[in-house]
Parts: structure tokens; sequence; C-alpha cells
């Protein structure tokens, strides 16, 4: 009586194997003609998905600041280097100069309906002169006029970019 049992379920589970199998064959083939009707990223040799390369970056109408290095530092301007090429800004008495300082990782803004425990100790900026700038240092330049495509021009605000640690 076991073994016609045991027979049995052995018979059984062979069965299910062979029709899981046959279903599971049928199943992939129906799968691989809906991805060739429907063409999607392909999986690369390598197994990573083929991205397609981001659009480029519309260039703004209106600039009005440019940020580089300093490479050239004369009495009534310096030379910037910037990702759009050098510029050469003049400043006047009207100029401000000031040293600005930039956290790691900046404050997040509270949640609504929580108090905000978090002190920020970021310094306030600092006035500078001239004399403060060195070569090699990051800077940006702010113009209340679009200086966009002008090689030269009187910045109104430069600003000693200071990245702090914390």
């Amino acid at each position: 009586m076991y073994k016609k049992i045991i027979f049995i379920v052995i018979a059984i589970v062979i069965v299910l194997a062979g029709v899981t199998g046959i279903l599971g064959y049928i199943w992939q083939s129906q799968i691989q003609v809906i991805q060739n009707n429907n063409p999607e990223p392909q999986k690369e040799k390598t197994g990573s998905l083929k991205i397609p390369p981001l659009p480029p970056v519309p260039e703004p109408q209106i600039i009005n600041s440019y940020s580089g290095e300093i490479i050239e530092i004369a009495a009534d301007k310096l030379v910037l280097a910037t990702k759009y090429g050098n510029k050469t800004v003049s400043f006047d008495g009207q100029t401000i100069f000031e040293k600005l300082f930039i956290p790691k990782f900046p404050q997040l803004p509270p949640v609504p309906g929580q108090e905000n425990k978090v002190v920020d100790t970021t310094p306030e900026p600092e006035t500078l002169t001239l004399s403060d700038l060195q070569k090699s240092q990051k800077i940006q330049a702010f113009c209340n006029d679009n200086i966009k495509n002008q090689d030269q021009f009187t910045a109104d605000k430069i600003s000693l970019i200071v990245k702090l640690d914390k």
C-alpha cells in the first residue's frame, strides 16, 4: 500500500515538474517576443543598462556672475579663469569685497510643525580688501547688469569663497 502511495506521489511530482517546465518555456518565449516588439534599454555584455546621454543644459540668457580661480591681480582689475573662458573683472570704489563662507553640509529648512533645534554656525560674510586676494583663490564676481558673452566687466561685488570643513 505504501509503495503505491509513494509511486503515485513521485509520478505526480514528475508530471507537475514537466508541466511547470513547459509553461515556463512558453512564458519565456512570450516575454522575448514582447521585448523584441517593445525595445527598451538593453543590457550590455557587462550587465549594465545602456543609459542614453543627458541632453545638454541650455546656457541661460542672463548671466549676472562668474565664478572661478584668480589667475592675475592688478591695481584696478583681476583676471578670472571660468568655465566660459578667462574674464577680466574691473572694480572701482563702489565694488564690495567680501569673504563668503560655504558650509560643507548646508542646513536643511525646518520641517513644518517642528522646532528647528539646529543652530546655524556658519559665520556671516566678512569685509575684505583687494590686498586680501591672492592668485589661485576661488572667487565669484557679481554684476547687476547682464554680462553674458562679455570678457570684461565691472563687478558690483567680489566674494572670496571659503568652504568650511563642518
